[in-house]
């Protein structure tokens, strides 16, 4: 089992966040000493996790680089970021899957599917990239103008970022459920 845990403490003033070093490949897992929190600017950590994690490093260094050229690292910039990063990998991944082989690139895909819109072929293509995704998890932790924050990034939500501010945690990763009911429940214990 696999997780990663991020948590706002000290009234959203503080982050605290956790990986574990578990990398598994479908069936096998392992612990090797491969870092899973990558920085995101001085003030972001992603937490990856998934089936496949392999993208998430050029999502991140994509993402890095956004931000390196705007300056900003705000809640907003860095969602906007991760999320624009995690498009153009998926694409970029889709068009090497699908396209290539067929001596395509996205451009003349996109020519193809407008000549031909009723084609069998086009719309299986179509459907093969426009479906492509990650098996990856990203929570993304960091400070917007010194209050805690944090956001994920799911395959399943095709890379849009959800923002995690109540209840002030979130964990991915195959442990995600034990992980999230075992901070609910420090917290109602807190809260008694």
């Amino acid at each position: 089992m696999t997780v990663c845990v991020a948590a706002l403490a000290d009234d959203g003033k503080t982050v605290v966040y956790a990986a574990d070093k578990m990398i598994g490949t479908g069936f096998i897992e392992t612990e090797l000493g491969q870092e899973k929190i990558l920085p995101l600017g001085d003030r972001w950590r992603v937490l990856i996790s998934g089936n496949n994690i392999a993208p998430a490093f050029d999502i991140v260094d994509r993402a890095r680089d956004k931000l390196a050229t705007t300056g900003a690292t705000t809640y907003k910039a860095a969602a906007a970021a991760m999320e624009e990063a995690w498009a153009e990998k998926r694409l970029e991944a889709a068009e090497a899957l699908y396209l290539r082989p067929r001596g395509m690139t996205v451009p003349d895909f996109l020519k193809e599917r407008l000549q031909n819109p009723d084609s069998a072929s086009v719309k299986d293509l179509d459907n093969k990239v426009s479906s492509h995704e990650f098996s990856l998890h990203l929570l993304v932790a960091g400070f917007d103008n010194g209050d805690g924050r944090s956001f994920s990034l799911y395959d399943e939500d095709r890379g849009r970022s959800r923002r995690h501010d109540v209840p002030g945690f979130h964990a991915v990763g195959s442990g995600w459920v034990s992980a999230i009911r075992m901070m609910l429940s420090l917290l109602r214990t807190r809260s008694s």
